[in-house]
């Protein structure tokens, strides 16, 4: 049922001028869907995404106000889930691109827009976590 790897940028800095932090997550579930709006008011896109995280999968998550306070080497060791924070499907490895660059070269960017813990006291505690697909660079969704 958790079979699917996903990568998340998780976003610091200032806008313009933001950089990422790139963890890869392991038996996760990622249902996206890709799709138009036939109406000119609502935009163009009406791609979206779901990911679900179960609690088991989530080493190294902490609060979005806790990965805040730390420093840039503790945040390589550490994720969290906050609007605005990017998603690319699949395992990206890491190589002499930075995340910047290659969240350019995505041909797909899921933006994150809604959090929400799932029954966190039963054995199917899990995040569920929506995205969006529209991104640009130091707006997040547009």
């Amino acid at each position: 049922m958790f079979h699917d790897t996903v990568t998340l940028f998780c976003r610091f800095g200032p806008p313009r001028a933001e950089a990422f932090t790139r963890t890869v997550l392991h038996d996760v579930r990622f249902d996206g869907a890709c799709g138009a709006n036939s109406f000119p008011r609502f935009g163009k896109s009406a791609d979206r995404a779901l990911l679900y995280i179960p609690f088991s999968s989530a080493q190294g998550y902490v609060s979005p106000e806790a990965w805040q306070a730390l420093c840039a080497q503790e945040r390589t060791r550490h994720w969290t889930l906050r609007p605005g924070d990017l998603l690319l499907p699949g395992h990206i490895r890491g190589s002499a691109l930075s995340p910047a660059v290659q969240l350019a070269q995505a041909p797909v960017r899921f933006v994150l827009t809604t959090v929400d813990e799932k029954g966190t006291d039963s054995p199917l505690a899990h995040f569920e976590v929506g995205y969006g697909r529209i991104y640009r660079q130091g707006g997040g969704v547009v």
